[in-house]
């Protein structure tokens, strides 16, 4: 049995992912912590399950309705939070981020993977909308929740549960989390491993032999043809606002994915291509708006394509060529 990479953050840590978790994927899921960020898996077989169903949802038009109104309920209730630091607002705050993500999490890429860009095309335009209009509400009460807790628990919790925030439950592996740590579904349960445990079980669960090729494939998510010179963002880089401020105009934008923040990186890219995401992801609706080719879902395009790297996007076919 193997697992999908679905998404890196670099700014995810415990605190906001033990809210969320329990809506990712299946029950066949984890997420993994280490110096290179927050990583989310999804096993194979469940991946094309939950796509299935997913499809089968989302094309049911009383499905979709009520998605979007509970989304813009969610909307109307975030925008009216009270702010004030005490642990009752953070409690509320949390609760309604966790119903964010359960609303989100359903137009996700394992379950929009199914979806097909051409007969399914007015529906991914409707949940593309949803989508940019909905993560800005997610991210606007992560940092709420964020500042909060840490005016509640002080810097440490990042890598506390919400639980322990709201409970103050004295945490004494603190350190190891920070080192990694480990979310795992166990019978609609969450285990947690820290440090070297958590290291040790993420190598047996996700070893991938690096392979380096010189052409890769993916999903179009934008059509059409560039040819130019590679620019690599990482998103869990610390120095990520500076890359993007030096990024070329005209330069080929690789990285595992985009988020809000990376916008200026996508309208300066005359193409785009990410490890990550499906036809609904953040860099597949920004590239049609911009109308740039873009190919998602490479899995290995961070690894193979270096900045400078001399490369031919083919978005009409999904192929991705090294060049130079």
């Amino acid at each position: 049995m193997g697992y999908i990479h679905i998404f890196t953050d670099g700014l995810d840590k415990l605190l906001s992912a033990s809210i969320w978790f329990p809506h990712y994927g299946g029950s066949d899921t984890f997420l993994y912590y280490d110096n290179g960020g927050l990583k989310g898996f999804v096993g194979s077989d469940e991946y094309r399950q939950l796509g299935d169903v997913g499809a089968k949802q989302l094309r049911n038009p009383e499905f979709f309705a009520n998605l979007l109104s509970e989304a813009n309920k969610i909307m109307s209730r975030s925008a009216r939070l009270d702010r004030t630091p005490r642990i009752e607002n953070l409690r509320i705050a949390a609760d309604l981020l966790s119903d964010a993500y359960k609303i989100y999490f359903k137009t996700e890429e394992f379950t929009t993977s199914e979806l097909d860009i051409v007969n399914d095309a007015k529906l991914i335009e409707d949940i593309g909308r949803l989508r940019l209009d909905f993560i800005n509400s997610c991210i606007n009460l992560t940092e709420l929740v964020h500042s909060q807790a840490i005016n509640s628990s002080g810097p440490d919790a990042e890598f506390m549960t919400i639980d322990e925030v709201i409970n103050g439950t004295e945490v004494d592996d603190l350190t190891q989390r920070q080192h990694a740590f480990l979310l795992q579904k166990d019978n609609n349960e969450t285990r947690m491993l820290v440090g070297n445990e958590a290291s040790n079980t993420f190598a047996k669960l996700y070893n991938p032999s690096p392979k380096q090729v010189d052409e890769l494939h993916g999903t179009t998510a934008s059509p059409g043809k560039v040819a130019g010179v590679a620019y690599k963002i990482s998103l869990t880089a610390t120095n990520i606002d500076e890359l993007i401020q030096q990024m070329p105009q005209g330069a080929i934008l690789i990285t595992e994915s985009t988020q809000p923040r990376m916008l200026l990186a996508c309208q300066k890219a005359s193409g785009i291509v990410t490890d990550e995401g499906g036809i609904l992801s953040h860099t597949a609706i920004i590239a049609r708006e911009l109308a740039i080719p873009c190919v998602v879902g490479t899995r290995t395009a961070t690894q193979n394509i270096q900045t400078g790297d001399e490369i031919a996007l083919d978005a009409d076919k999904s192929v991705v060529r090294i060049i130079n």
